[in-house]
């Protein structure tokens, strides 16, 4: 696989993959415009149909090279592939757009969509086709330096109460802020995304030295709309996420500069990864484990 787009069309989501095939054979072939039927697996190793797909007609000349361009239709998904799998917490669709954006390859399930209109295909190679259900694999798309700016507002820590209970979540810091962050989407999907929430965990850092964790257990509301340049800009409320302390000496230097900083900012380091719950033109789902590296400048209280 050369290349692979996803693209808006009419109101659904289309896909265009480019192919190039070794042709180690003197024959001379003429292919006729076929269909196909691509699904995946379910909760149960069942396959589920997501997509329809047609080869265009092209001439295989000997001992070249077939360099071919597959266009389909991705389809309105069954509840089926979109529904969490008992005892995971994840859906089908989920994990398969996990592999896509994490860079890993999964397999897809082709199989001959029956006898296309127009086409030159004989009936009894489309019926042949139809019978044959063969396993391919779908390259992922890694997300290295996705999330790039990363800004932080009206910051507010909760110190915990010195009366609390030792390892208790009332003697762990809470930090709520507004978060803003510059999404560079992948080039590949060239459709509408919408983020509604995310949650992350991540380290803290100032001048180079960890100060801290944050590990957010629920999904905190974010709003986003596209700039001019086509990122994602993405808004969210992180509010009362507990602040897990590891160098006190580095967070009272922190504190100092968010509250007597005089407005200047402060800029701390993150390392760590984000779950998003986002809005597509197929439906919602949730990709785990985004990267989040870099600096976040926290603009003040």
């Amino acid at each position: 696989m050369t290349d692979l787009q996803f693209y808006e069309e009419a109101g659904a989501v289309a896909v265009s993959a480019s192919a190039t095939v070794p042709n180690p054979y003197t024959i001379k072939l003429n292919l006729p415009s076929l269909g196909f039927g691509i699904s995946l697996l379910g909760c149960d190793k069942e396959l589920i149909p997501i997509a329809t797909a047609i080869t265009p007609e092209y001439l295989v000349e000997p001992k070249t090279d077939i360099n071919i361009t597959i266009t389909g239709t991705v389809d309105n998904l069954p509840d089926a592939l979109t529904t969490t799998c008992p005892g995971t917490g994840r859906s089908s669709m989920d994990n398969f757009l996990d592999s896509y954006l994490h860079g890993d390859s999964s397999l897809v399930y082709v199989h001959g969509g029956g006898h296309q209109k127009d086409s030159e295909a004989p009936k009894w190679l489309s019926n042949f086709l139809q019978a044959i259900t063969v396993p391919a694999p779908f390259p992922g798309h890694k997300l290295d330096n996705m999330v790039e700016g990363i800004s932080l507002s009206r910051v507010k820590i909760v110190l915990p109460d010195r009366h609390a209970k030792p390892d208790s979540p009332e003697a762990v810091p809470k930090l709520s802020a507004v978060v803003d962050a510059t999404v560079a989407l992948p080039k590949e999907m060239n459709f509408p995304i919408g983020v509604e929430s995310l949650k992350a965990s991540v380290n803290l850092s100032y001048h180079g030295g960890k100060f801290g964790e944050i590990h957010m257990t629920d999904w905190q509301p974010a709003v986003s709309h596209l700039t001019s340049e086509g990122k994602l800009a993405v808004t969210a409320e992180i509010h009362q996420a507990p602040l897990n302390i590891t160098d006190y000496d580095i967070f009272r230097a922190v504190a100092r500069g968010i509250f007597w900083g005089g407005g200047r900012g402060l800029v701390l380091g993150i390392d760590g990864f984000t779950d998003v719950k986002m809005e597509t033109t197929l439906g919602a789902f949730a990709v785990r484990g985004i990267p989040a590296k870099g600096d976040v400048t926290i603009k003040g209280m």
